[in-house]
């Protein structure tokens, strides 16, 4: 199971290949009550830049992204 992103999708209409491989990155779950110090933590030590937030059992509910993240920050100011 994977997410594709927007760069995996201009990787594959740019690869050489004739079979490109779309799906190439696995996804990382975050509970949909964890705070967000947990998840920039997870993406942070992952090197990503979107997690599916997911509900019991792991069921896709959201994205959070980095854009988000920045977005819930720079309004604590």
């Amino acid at each position: 199971m994977g997410v594709v992103f927007d760069t995996d999708v201009v990787r594959a209409v740019c690869a050489t290949e004739r079979s490109p491989t779309l799906l190439t990155r696995k996804w990382s779950p975050c509970a949909r009550e964890a705070p967000l110090s947990e998840a920039v933590a997870v993406m942070a030590e992952q090197h990503l830049t979107h997690l599916v937030v997911v509900d019991a059992p792991l069921e896709p509910v959201g994205i959070l992204s980095t854009f988000d993240v920045m977005g819930v920050l720079g309004s604590a100011r």
